[in-house]
Order: structure tokens, then sequence, then C-alpha cells
């Protein structure tokens, strides 16, 4: 349960890595990212997430957007490396709109409901990079082989399964294409064997 959000960083490259580096560090890498070619910005966007200021990972963000306040009106003119807005929807989309932004942030697009369900045509989706993830624990190597036939290609992570073998116990590796947490991939992977075994 709890008050669900959603939210979107639109941001200057400098300052993309410095919030990407707060995210990554608190396990709360956004859902998406897009890159605005218009005006060479980055644009992170979080689906449906507890937003609260109280929170350890929210306070991380919002750390750092005290921090660009400062750098972005150093800034030289039209130089938007530090700049950012940040919008963030709440479930009631009538009433609850925040909109925060640096300096110059508020010359960024504006990023709006109808953004959330369709991206402007000039915004291009960022490609993640494939990567391996291993799962904790342990199998014998027939449980092993079964679980990566079962899970081959399914949700729409499109899981890829391998195992290693070592002196019999098998560890199981997945990999992905995707920019979700290792540990919000390993929760799906779990889920939908869930449902697999369900249907044995």
């Amino acid at each position: 349960m709890g008050y669900y959000s959603d939210v979107a960083i639109e941001c200057g490259q400098k300052a993309y890595k410095m919030i990407k580096e707060a995210a990554e560090a608190n396990r709360f890498s956004p859902t998406e990212t897009f890159k605005n070619d218009d005006t060479n910005t980055i644009i992170m966007h979080w689906k449906w997430v507890k937003w609260y200021e109280e929170f350890t990972d929210v306070k991380a963000i919002n750390n750092v957007l005290n921090k660009l306040d400062d750098l972005d009106e150093e800034a030289e003119d039209n130089n938007w490396d530090y700049s950012y807005k940040i919008t963030r929807l709440g479930e009631d989309p009538e009433g609850d709109l925040e909109i925060r932004y640096s300096d110059k942030g508020y010359e960024l697009d504006s990023i709006s409901y109808s953004t959330f369900l369709n991206m402007p045509s000039h915004i291009e989706y960022f490609e993640p990079k494939q990567r391996e993830i291993w799962l904790d624990g342990y199998f014998t190597e027939t449980e092993a082989k079964a679980i990566c036939a079962k899970m081959e290609g399914k949700t729409f992570y499109k899981f890829h399964c391998k195992y290693s073998n070592h002196a019999g116990n098998c560890r199981i590796g997945i990999e992905v294409n995707h920019i979700d947490t290792d540990d919000t991939i390993k929760e799906m992977f779990y889920f939908a064997a869930l449902g697999e075994l369900a249907k044995a």
C-alpha cells in the first residue's frame, strides 16, 4: 500500500551523471531513460514509485538537486550542463502535480502527464547494455537445466538463462538488456518462476 507517483527529471549531461550516481548508490535507478536530441539533455523517468521525501533514496536525489541549484546558477549562459527540471505526478493527476527546476531549468521541456504516456518524437530511448546477473543459491544440474528451460525468454525482460556447475553445485545466471536494478530484475525472475511452477 501507499501513495505512488510518476517522476521525471530532465537535466543536462553533468547533472545527469550526479543524479545517476546518487540513484545507483541507493539502488533507485529510473525505470527508463531518454535523450532529448533537441536540447542534448537527458530525461530520467521513475514509473509508479513511492516518492516520499523522508525516504533515503529520494533524499539522496533531492540532495543532488540542491547542489545543482547553486551549480546551475553559476554556469555560463546557455549552458545546461547543471540544469534540471523535475516533475512529480501523483495518483490524482488532476490535483497532485509538482514541478521544481534550477535557475535555467525552467527553459527545459515541460514534462506533463501526456509526456509520461507518449514521449515526443524527438526524444529517443536510451538502449541499456546487455548485462549478466547471478541469482543467489545453488541447484542441482537437473534443477538448473529445468529452470533455465522454463524461464528462457520469459517476461518483458526476455530472460536469457544459463548456469555454471562447480562440483555439482549450479548457479543460475540471467542476461538482460534493461536498466532496472539487479534486485528488481531478480524479484521479477522469482515471481515469474513461481508462476511457471504453479502452471506445472
